[in-house]
């Protein structure tokens, strides 16, 4: 049993609806919107800075990914685990960081050992007021870990056991869902199975975002275009790819 563990909630199908519904939600076309650019005053489109030739478009996960989140909420409100069984508390911080640290550190050689190989110098990465300075936030990592770890982690747990299997389902999963981005794609690859393993022997989500956040900004900083033309996944990055000529259509 993982420290800092409560009993794991039973077994529901609930989380591979959510898990095929958010993949499924990044594939979904866009359609437009009642409400265009050219149906407001001008005065207020000028000021909002608007075009008044252009057209807005609503997309699926716009609403459906929102729902989603609500759900997973609900559902791990209703299985009541305590913040340290969350990650929560500072309880593991130590301990979860000393697991963390030499997987961060690989991860981040292995990131900027490919930005070296498209000429992008590990020093440029570092530079004071580089990308990597403005991108490391660890606030938006934490909250993903929240959802991986405290909803997604828990909830397959029952199914996969608390050990290996639960993390590789983990990051195949999270793998998929950032498909068909190559960057996003390696990088959650790269991270994804060692924040579980950590995660199952001391969970503290505080040090999964920094580790998080370290990874992600680096990865940002130092990928070419080549890797890492936009962090749009699902449709919305083919159809970057197509408008922006990544590849022929």
């Amino acid at each position: 049993m993982a420290t800092g563990h409560e009993p794991l909630p039973p077994r529901s199908i609930g989380v591979f609806v959510v898990a095929f519904a958010g993949l499924a939600a990044l594939w979904l076309p866009g359609f437009a919107s009642p409400l265009q650019p050219s149906d407001l005053p001008a005065s207020l489109a000028r000021r909002l800075g608007l075009d008044p030739h252009a057209s807005w478009r609503l997309r699926g996960d716009y609403f459906l990914i929102p729902a989603l989140f609500a759900w997973a909420a609900i559902s791990t409100r209703r299985n009541r685990p305590g913040v340290s069984a969350m990650g929560l508390s500072l309880r593991n911080f130590g301990e979860a960081c000393r697991a963390l640290a030499l997987p961060t550190f690989a991860g981040l050689a292995l990131i900027l050992a490919l930005g070296a190989v498209w000429g992008w110098p590990p020093a440029d990465v570092f530079a004071p007021g580089s990308r990597f300075w403005k991108r490391l936030v660890p606030l938006p990592a934490f909250f993903q870990q929240l959802v991986i770890q405290g909803y997604f982690h828990r909830q397959i747990m029952p199914w996969f056991g608390q050990g290996r299997r639960a993390a590789a389902a983990l990051t195949l999963y999270f793998v998929l869902l950032h498909a068909p981005n190559p960057g996003l794609m390696l990088g959650t690859l790269v991270g994804m199975y060692f924040w579980a393993r950590v995660w199952q022997r001391a969970p503290n989500l505080y040090a999964l975002a920094l580790s998080h956040a370290i990874l992600s900004a680096a990865l940002m900083s130092a990928f070419p275009k080549a890797l890492l033309p936009s962090v749009s996944v699902g449709l919305r990055f083919v159809e970057k790819g197509l408008a922006a000529g990544w590849w022929p259509r």
